[in-house]
C-alpha cells in the first residue's frame, strides 16, 4: 500500500488542509481505510454542526466546545 494524502479541497484552506494532514496520519498509522473513512465521517458531521452555527473548526474554542458537547450529547442513528 502506497502512503497518499487525501486532498479534501483544491484550495488551499486552512482547515481543509489541516484535516487533510490528520486524516492522512492516521490512515498511516492504522493502515485502515475504514478508519480513515469514519473518523472524516465523524469530522464532516460536526463540521456541519459548526458551520450552520456560523464557524468552522478554527472558530472560537468557548463557542466551538458548546457545540461539541451538545453535538457529542446528541442520539445517533446507527
Amino acid at each position: 500500500m502506497t502512503n497518499q494524502a487525501l486532498i479534501v479541497s483544491g484550495g488551499d484552506y486552512p482547515v481543509d488542509l489541516a484535516i487533510s494532514a490528520w486524516l492522512h496520519a492516521k490512515r498511516s498509522r492504522s493502515q485502515s481505510a475504514q478508519t480513515h473513512d469514519k473518523y472524516a465521517s465523524i469530522l464532516d458531521d460536526f463540521r456541519r454542526t459548526a458551520r450552520a452555527a456560523g464557524f468552522d473548526l478554527d472558530g472560537p474554542a468557548r463557542e466551538l466546545a458548546t457545540l461539541a458537547q451538545g453535538w457529542a450529547a446528541r442520539p445517533v442513528a446507527r
